[in-house]
Order: structure tokens, then C-alpha cells, then sequence
């Protein structure tokens, strides 16, 4: 079987790690797969290219409807049997050309972000969330498969688009890969002279809006009488704006240190790993924070509560209730045994549902299930 796969840009992200675990590890069951990045693709093609995966970069503009021809001579020279989508301008761009009879190869949607009403209210004033609704669900006709991430999304989407058979939407997780780190790591409160048991509380994440890394300056303002250490790690377009907020509230332990290549060592010195996003469909950053014994204090976010069980994997806060998270954040920080035990059973259960490991079965089946074109 022969995939193409189209994705908006190659910019290390959710579903760009998503693929480049998962893509080399297909061919051994018969799935040959390639790669199209629309945008901008270094870290993705970097990242597959070492792995033997062809990827090809077109670094079209944002939205250019006269690529049409462009990405049907593309499907056309590689005859695949599936063409598999991810992210908002490659499913649209694909569904069109599959709407139009350009194309007549099965298409799937892999809904890494969430394309129903309920989350676009986040980023679209009303006539245009209206407008993709009605736009998305024409297009939905013309697709084989919906993948999402968790059954939430699945309802979601039965609530937002009656017209779409239930078993044409399909439950199929985010995964990580299990690996044990062989290099050393740099020894983060030695370099930034901090004592060396002072509590680290970090967060991994874009500095976007659905990030919502204003309430994480709020959390360490909450807890600046503690003595404690807060890391935040990722690039986006607030960075700057955030970190003028940390200078203006003088906030002297608050560490914003970029993009980083070796993530797993800040998680493994942490003492405790927060998310404050006020949306997120499946957190990969929560997964490795599990996967490496930092225990998690999250906010409700409609995504994270289906990893995260609270009490019981990790510990979970009101949107918004900075405070609240501020509390349930010094608890773990003053009871080793409580970060021990949720830690491990988070680790148990990213074993047993959330490594490539796991889901790789699922893919396979995917494939293989879906009808020939």
C-alpha cells in the first residue's frame, strides 16, 4: 500500500513528531509512505529524511487556491492508494481537489486540532467560524476516514456534524517513542547557580495563544514566596510579550529558555511538569512528562482530562483558577511520596496506551481496513 501524506509545515509540533515516529516504522508492514510539507519543512524533512522517508517541501504561501494543479500532478506521480491529511490547509486544499474530480483516491482526515465550533471559537469571530462550518462539513462528504484523538473529539464531532456516520470517525491516539537517553544531561540548576534541591516546575508548549502562557507568569507570581524554580521551554510569537511580563512583575526565578533539542533532561529534573492551556486535543509535551517520571498539575481543557486521571495520574485544576493550580502545585512539591505514586502510575499508563509501541498495531489495522480505491 502506497500513502501520501499532505501536512501544512514541517515545523516541529504535535503531528510533525507524530509522523516522523511513526512513518519509518511502516514500511516493514507494506505501507510505503511520502511526505508533503505545504509551508515551510526543514525540521520535518530532517527529521524523516534520516529515517529514509521522502519527503517534498513546496514553501507555498499561506493560503494559495492556485496550487490546485501543483498537488494533483503530486497525487498523480506517486499513484497512491490513500491520501492521508493533517492540519487545517492540507485537508481543506485535498477535500477540494476531491470534491472537484481532480483526484479520485481516498482521502482521510487526521484532526490533530480540532475542526468543529466548539474549538474555532478560540481563534474566529462568529461569521467566519459559521462560514468553515458550513465549508468543512460540505467537505467532510468527500473523505473516507475521520481520524481524531480522544472520544471526546469523536462526540464532538457527532454533535457538530450530524451527517457523518459514526464508524466513518475513528479513535486513533497521539503516541511517543520509548526510549532510554544515552548522552549525558545538561545539569539545569547548575548552570543557572540555583541550589541544588530547589523544586523545578516546568512547562513545554509554543508560545501561542491557546497556550495560554499568561497564566503561567500568574502561577509563578501566586507561588513567588515558595522557594521555587519555573522553566518554560518553546518559541512562538509571545515569547517576547511574555517575557516582558516576567521582567515588569520582577519575577527573578522564572527561566524562559526557548526551543531546546533535549526536552526529556528538563522533564527528568523537574520536580513537577504544568500545562495552562485553555485548549488542547492531545498533549504530547503531557505524555513525555508521564513517560518521564515528572508528575503533572494541569488545567481543565477539554483534552488533557482524558489522559490525566485526577488523583490518580496526575492533578487536575479549573480553567483559570490560577490559585487553585498554585496550591495543588505546592502540595505535590512538599509530599515525595505522593509525586512517587502518581508518577509511576502515569508512567504505567503511558506504557500500557500512549508509546508508538502500542498504537503502531492500530495504524497498521487503519490501513489495511480502509477500502481499496
Amino acid at each position: 500500500m502506497k500513502v501520501l501524506h499532505f501536512i501544512d509545515n514541517g515545523r516541529m509540533g504535535g503531528a510533525q513528531t507524530l509522523l516522523s515516529n511513526i512513518l519509518p516504522l511502516l514500511p516493514s508492514f507494506g505501507i510505503e509512505n511520502r511526505v508533503v510539507v505545504l509551508g515551510e519543512g526543514r525540521w520535518l524533512a530532517a527529521r524523516l529524511g534520516a529515517n529514509r522517508v521522502p519527503v517534498e517541501v513546496l514553501n507555498l504561501p499561506r493560503w494559495k487556491m492556485n496550487v490546485m494543479p501543483d498537488l494533483a500532478k503530486v497525487i498523480r506521480s506517486f499513484h497512491p492508494d490513500v491520501i492521508h491529511t493533517h492540519l487545517f490547509k492540507s485537508v481543506m486544499l485535498t477535500t477540494f481537489l476531491k470534491a472537484r474530480g481532480a483526484i479520485q483516491t481516498p482521502v482521510v482526515v487526521h484532526d490533530h486540532q480540532g475542526f468543529y465550533p466548539q474549538n474555532w471559537r478560540f481563534y474566529y469571530p462568529f461569521p467566519v467560524r459559521w462560514a468553515l462550518e458550513v465549508i468543512y462539513q460540505r467537505m467532510l462528504a468527500h473523505v473516507e476516514r475521520i481520524i481524531v484523538l480522544t472520544k471526546e473529539m469523536k462526540e464532538r464531532y457527532e454533535q457538530a456534524y450530524h451527517d457523518v456516520p459514526s464508524d466513518k470517525i475513528v479513535l486513533l491516539p497521539n503516541a511517543i517513542i520509548y526510549h532510554k537517553r544515552t548522552t549525558e544531561c545538561l545539569n539545569f540548576r547548575e548552570k543557572y547557580g540555583l541550589p541544588s534541591d530547589i523544586p523545578l516546575v516546568t512547562m513545554v508548549g509554543r508560545f501561542a495563544k491557546e497556550k495560554r502562557w499568561d497564566l503561567f507568569v500568574k502561577l509563578a507570581y501566586q507561588c513567588r514566596e515558595e522557594d521555587i524554580a519555573f522553566v518554560g521551554i518553546g518559541t512562538g510569537k509571545l515569547f517576547s510579550r511574555i517575557k516582558k511580563q516576567i521582567n515588569a512583575l520582577r519575577l527573578k526565578r522564572v527561566f524562559l529558555l526557548g526551543a531546546r533539542q533535549d526536552v526529556d533532561c528538563f522533564l527528568r529534573q523537574s520536580t513537577v511538569c504544568v500545562q495552562t492551556s485553555v485548549r488542547e486535543n492531545f498533549s504530547l509535551y503531557v505524555i513525555e512528562a508521564m513517560r518521564w517520571g515528572c508528575p503533572v498539575v494541569a488545567m481543565y481543557n477539554g483534552g488533557t482530562e482524558h489522559i490525566i486521571e485526577h488523583g490518580r495520574t496526575g492533578l487536575l485544576a479549573p480553567f483559570g483558577r490560577v490559585q487553585e493550580m498554585c496550591t495543588l502545585t505546592k502540595r505535590l512539591l512538599s509530599l515525595p511520596e505522593e509525586r512517587e505514586r502518581l508518577s509511576l502510575l502515569a508512567y504505567q499508563k503511558v506504557l500500557a496506551q500512549y508509546t508508538i509501541q502500542a498504537v503502531l498495531p492500530q495504524w497498521v489495522a487503519f490501513y489495511q481496513n480502509l477500502s481499496p480505491p
